[in-house]
């Protein structure tokens, strides 16, 4: 869930140039898969938000319809395009999140309904997950986020290099709604301003991150690949975290139990 970040800089990218309005409204429509995290799924009457608010849910809890939802205003070229421009090769949003929930199980070529929704949450129950297939690769076929690449990516929207002040301020704002490995560490009555952005599914564990220090801002960015046997992803990133911060400013960190 980590591309997530450039799907929202690419929505207010065209908000700032006037080709999208963050106060247009956009209902869910009923094609967009319902797997994975999120409240939307929740909803019964087909919720129409602003594209703001969607934006809102899909940084702050990683709402997935509202994801979708966004990539289909967008559009996934228009995505892709901006990360060519910023030279980031290694990350790709080649499909809908709900089609990469699909794929999880062997259904990438199946339609996305309700029934084909319970027919996929009935497969991850019975554990039939296709950890050979194209969702679990690092094919740029698949929906796929580089460290490094969303590094640079936050580098950058620190910066200000991606939008102008406002937007910047925005979109940074929203990411601060966010939880994961990184904050889990760090006391956030000490520093209250940590922006980031979790990934977790299954073996999958990864968080990207900009934390404002008292000695000024540290990009975090740490991806993990479980085995499937040991739960170590989350434990990883935030020793990493812990290893990154303790030489700089360690009176943030929580103590260590």
């Amino acid at each position: 869930s980590v591309f997530k970040v450039s799907v929202m800089v690419k929505l207010y990218q065209l908000a700032e140039a006037g080709r999208i309005s963050l106060d247009d409204r956009h209902r869910v429509a009923p094609d967009i898969s319902t797997h994975g995290t999120g409240h939307l799924s929740w909803l019964r009457d087909a919720p129409e938000l602003t594209l703001r608010d969607h934006c809102r849910i899909m940084i702050g809890i990683s709402d997935n319809m509202a994801t979708d939802t966004i990539i289909r205003a967008v559009g996934l070229d228009a995505i892709n395009a901006m990360l060519d421009k910023q030279g980031l090769v290694n990350t790709r949003v080649p499909m809908e999140i709900g089609r990469w929930h699909y794929a999880m199980v062997g259904m990438e070529n199946e339609p996305i309904s309700r029934e084909n929704d319970e027919r996929q949450k009935s497969k991850c129950m019975k554990g039939a997950y296709r950890d050979d297939g194209l969702a679990y690769s690092d094919s740029l076929a698949n929906l796929v986020a580089g460290p490094r690449d969303m590094g640079v990516l936050l580098e950058r929207l620190h910066r200000g290099e991606l939008a102008g002040p406002e937007n910047t301020a925005a979109m940074i704002d929203m990411m601060k709604l966010s939880s994961g490995m990184v904050k889990a560490v760090l006391r956030l009555d000490v520093i209250p301003h940590v922006a980031s952005k979790k990934g977790s599914s299954r073996r999958i564990k990864a968080d990207v991150a900009i934390a404002y220090l008292p000695t000024g801002p540290l990009i975090i960015s740490a991806f993990t690949l479980e085995d499937g046997e040991t739960k170590a992803g989350g434990p990883l990133i935030e020793q990493i975290t812990r290893l990154a911060i303790q030489s700089l400013a360690p009176q943030v960190l929580h103590k260590e139990e």
